[in-house]
């Protein structure tokens, strides 16, 4: 999801710009009119529309939680990635409508504190979203070891640092980068600050929320590689699992536009771009609003592929493979031996070449002999 929007901190000029743009004027009767240009009020129903539609994954994300029974790990996990989803369309939609009131005049601090409410939790929801997507694979892991050898402890404690890294990093840098944002945009507003500080602190900031969006592209990237080793693993043992076939062939495709969106339009949203004589307001609020657009919806698709997962008991199961090395039980049964018929005085009948005739034992009858399954002996 592109995290950088209409207030973000790299775009000072273009927010200051839009919020200039009032969208709603008061009638002399209090009626509300539009008057804003069309890119302002497309902006403002995007983040109402996904709002809508997050709330609406949330109260599914709870029954799908209660389905996963034994997995609920990484699917409650989606709980908290959608309320902070919904939490940060509706913190811009508030701040656009607080900002764009032609009749109020809006104390600066409040719109700066909605500004850097919406980064934060914009951010967030993907980082909550990476950690539901890790905790998936490592429960995986942990199901694929009925039918095959458990991996290598240390190529699997290498996984999990790589992912708590980037994920660690990812957190850092997108908070610190909108918690200096809303520092800066602060004391511009109090006038506290000159062109060349305002001039390197920006600066600063931009290469801070650049390592942000790189860790993020980093992630995905990791997504996708993990997922592709893991099917890997389940075919060459002869297994098959249909939530790793989901992870592989639906989720990571998602993830991987995921990426593609941000880097481009990082660049496109780029001071270097937006400050260009040849770019005008209107231009940048269309980019802006497909990068909205193309974010949420693949946020949107990877969360409904998770989400719809648990409702199916089968997809958990790892069926086919054969297990390793199992120790013998002693319950398994072994090829019974006939015993040898018994005789009277515990002796067997003997025989000679001679062709004297052998007494004939009429008063013997063999024992019935039955098949009984022994258990392995030591």
């Amino acid at each position: 999801m592109f995290c950088f929007d209409l207030a973000n901190c790299l775009e000072f000029d273009r927010a200051t710009a839009a919020k200039s743009v009032r969208a709603f004027t008061f009638g002399d009767n209090g009626s509300i009119h539009f008057s804003a240009p069309p890119e302002i009020i497309a902006i403002l129903s995007v983040y109402c529309v996904f709002a809508v539609v997050f709330l609406v994954l949330k109260v599914v994300s709870y029954y799908s939680t209660a389905a996963a029974i034994g997995h609920r790990g990484p699917i409650s996990m989606l709980i908290v990635s959608l309320s902070l989803a919904f939490s940060y369309c509706i913190a811009q939609v508030a701040s656009i409508v607080l900002g764009n009131l032609t009749n109020f005049d809006p104390v600066p601090a409040a719109i700066i504190t909605l500004d850097a409410i919406a980064g934060l939790f914009n951010w967030w929801c993907n980082i909550v979203l990476f950690a539901a997507v890790f905790l998936l694979f490592r429960d995986r892991e942990i199901a694929l070891q009925s039918v095959a050898e458990p991996r290598n402890r240390v190529a699997s404690v290498v996984q999990t640092v790589i992912h708590a890294i980037l994920l660690i990093l990812m957190f850092s840098l997108s908070t610190a980068a909108v918690a200096l944002s809303a520092e800066l945009q602060t004391d511009v507003s109090n006038g506290n600050v000159t062109v060349f500080d305002f001039d390197n602190r920006e600066s600063q900031i931009e290469n801070i929320a650049y390592a942000a969006d790189a860790f993020f592209i980093l992630t995905c990237i990791d997504i996708c590689v993990s997922a592709f080793l893991l099917h890997r693993r389940v075919r060459r043992v002869g297994a098959t699992n249909q939530i790793t076939k989901v992870l592989l062939y639906v989720a990571s495709p998602f993830v991987a536009l995921s990426a593609l969106s941000t880097f481009v339009f990082t660049i496109v949203l780029s001071p270097s771009v937006l400050n260009n004589s040849n770019t005008s307001l209107q231009s940048a609020l269309r980019a802006e609003l497909m990068g909205d657009i193309f974010g949420n919806l693949f946020f949107t698709a990877i969360v409904i592929t998770l989400l719809i997962l648990p409702f199916k008991r089968q997809n958990w199961d790892i069926q086919g493979g054969v297990a390793y090395s199992q120790p013998p039980s002693w319950n398994d049964p072994k090829p019974s031996v006939t015993p040898a018929p018994a005789y009277e005085n515990n002796y067997a009948p003997t025989y000679d070449n001679s062709f004297t005739p052998q007494p004939q034992y009429t008063d013997y009858q063999p024992p019935i002999v039955t098949q009984v399954a022994h258990p392995y002996s030591v």
